[in-house]
């Protein structure tokens, strides 16, 4: 008989043996610790566990839409991202619906042309935690850009970001009109600082007020967002399909997502991606859930976008 390595022993050597054997044949790995009963495994984007843990990957998804991948980095097939679907009945920010919403306005903005940048910011959500039970102040140098788009044209920039001071974007107007700029958070209620957002260099500027034009997806909207939790690693979340829309025929390949990062400073805590093929990098900060969003000025709006989220 051989029983963890008992085989050919005396009955008073097998007796010992056995005392022994009750306190566990095995220990960790080789030149390490063993701690699998720790169960911290954290699934990352190819779905593989994070070490010797109960999860064994393909089922750490979290919220509406969000989809953890299988097993297929292990079993010898190549790596699958996990993806993040967001549905436009689900899992959309309305603005016609958004309570107490008043954007800042860049009024009578002319046909043609322009450059728009965010020259100045003080923006703020209040604060972050710290990773010890006590919280930091928060800087969110952000702001989202909404264009008077006509029906019927290319919508896939009928909202933008700014994202941290200097940034900047260019857009067409066909026709002249106002356009609107907000500040994002879940809700407004410490929210504090301005930004100046600047039209063409030297022309006209709009100020944002963080508490007074915060678009507050969550207490104002009462949107739902798609999520999916992601691991600490560097990652890359890409859209890769889209078929939403507004409504009246128009395509409007627009994801709002919100990275997992609690940094104190962090000018891309939301960000947009315009069109197939638009991407992010980012790395987790102190949480792993990713969330995104369609954002869309009135009710109507229909279609699905993919999001894969792959490692860096």
């Amino acid at each position: 008989m051989s029983w963890c390595g008992a085989s050919g022993l005396g009955w008073q050597q097998l007796a010992v043996f056995m005392l022994a054997a009750a306190a566990g044949c095995g220990g960790g790995s080789e030149g390490g610790a063993d701690n699998g009963a720790l169960g911290n495994d954290m699934i990352d984007a190819r779905g593989n566990g994070g070490g010797g843990g109960a999860s064994t990957g393909g089922g750490g998804a979290s919220g509406g839409g969000g989809n953890a991948p299988g097993d297929g980095a292990n079993d010898g097939g190549p790596p699958r991202p996990a993806t993040l679907t967001v549905d436009a009945v689900n899992n959309s920010i309305v603005l016609d619906r958004c309570a107490g919403l008043a954007p800042a306005m860049a009024v009578d903005v002319p046909a043609g042309d322009h450059t728009i940048a965010l020259t100045a910011s003080t923006l703020s959500k209040g604060s972050v935690p710290d990773g010890n039970e006590g919280q930091l102040p928060s800087f969110d140098d952000y702001v989202i850009v909404h264009l008077p788009i006509a029906p019927g044209e290319a919508a896939s920039r009928r909202f933008f970001m700014l994202n941290g001071v200097g940034a900047t974007a260019t857009f067409e107007l066909s026709a002249p009109g106002a356009v609107q700029l907000m500040f994002i958070d879940s809700d407004a209620a410490y929210n504090d600082g301005r930004a100046t957002v600047t039209l063409d260099a030297a022309g006209p500027s709009t100020i944002v007020d963080g508490l007074a034009n915060v678009l507050a997806w969550k207490d104002g909207c009462a949107s739902t967002p798609a999520a999916v939790t992601v691991s600490g690693r560097p990652h890359r979340a890409t859209l890769v399909d889209s078929t939403l829309s507004a409504g009246g025929g128009s395509k409007d390949d627009v994801v709002l997502l919100r990275l997992p990062s609690e940094r104190p400073m962090d000018p891309s805590r939301f960000v947009i991606l315009n069109g197939v093929g638009a991407s992010v990098d980012f790395t987790p900060h102190l949480g792993d859930s990713l969330r995104g969003w369609f954002i869309t000025p009135t009710i109507g709006a229909s279609g699905r976008a993919t999001i894969a989220v792959t490692d860096q």
